[in-house]
């Protein structure tokens, strides 16, 4: 699999849970990727420690995705579709593993 580019957006502050939230958008194979990821992590960390924090969380969801899918095709997401939907749903399963730093 090769990863073309990563971008992160709506990038907050959870200061419940002192974690970085961002939805992070997986370029890759021609197609977009949708991540809702979490890291746990001080408001004052470096930028660049949170986005390589929460760019190796979207791989390897992308990764774990790809590897459930075999066989079944892919789930993929255009950048236009509701990303929100999917943190919701993500938020709304209780059993949903939080990310640790």
């Amino acid at each position: 699999m090769h990863t073309d580019k990563l971008q992160l957006d709506d990038l907050r502050y959870n200061p419940a849970l002192s974690a970085f939230e961002a939805n992070v958008t997986l370029h890759a194979e021609g197609e977009d990727f949708i991540y809702p990821c979490q890291m746990a992590a001080p408001l004052d960390a470096p930028f660049r420690t949170i986005a390589l924090g929460l760019s190796e969380r979207a791989r390897l969801q992308h990764k774990a995705a790809r590897q459930k899918a075999m066989g079944i095709g892919a789930m993929r997401m255009s950048r236009k579709s509701s990303a929100e939907e999917r943190v919701t749903t993500m938020l709304c399963n209780h059993d949903t593993p939080r990310f640790a730093a």
